[in-house]
């Protein structure tokens, strides 16, 4: 992600969220959805999204999905 510079890393914010076929919302993560816990991190020109099957069925690896990333302009607080 070129957008995703230094700028935004020190003092912006980023906010991922997942769309499934069929699906009319986007899922903020993260959050448990259909038998995965999802998370995302970050760090400068990457975003990294990670789904853990918690089922506690034979694990499976998550269906397709949309990912929207939001940054958002925002100022240091300290």
């Amino acid at each position: 992600m070129k957008n995703l510079d230094e700028q935004y890393y020190e003092d912006g914010h980023v906010s991922v969220a997942v769309n499934f076929a069929g699906s009319d919302a986007y899922e903020m993560i993260p959050s448990e959805i259909f038998g995965h816990d999802y998370s995302s991190n970050y760090s400068i020109g990457k975003v990294r999204i990670f789904a853990k099957d918690v089922s506690g069925l034979t694990p499976q690896a998550p269906d397709d999905m949309a990912i929207k990333i939001v940054l958002t302009d925002a100022e240091i607080g300290n």
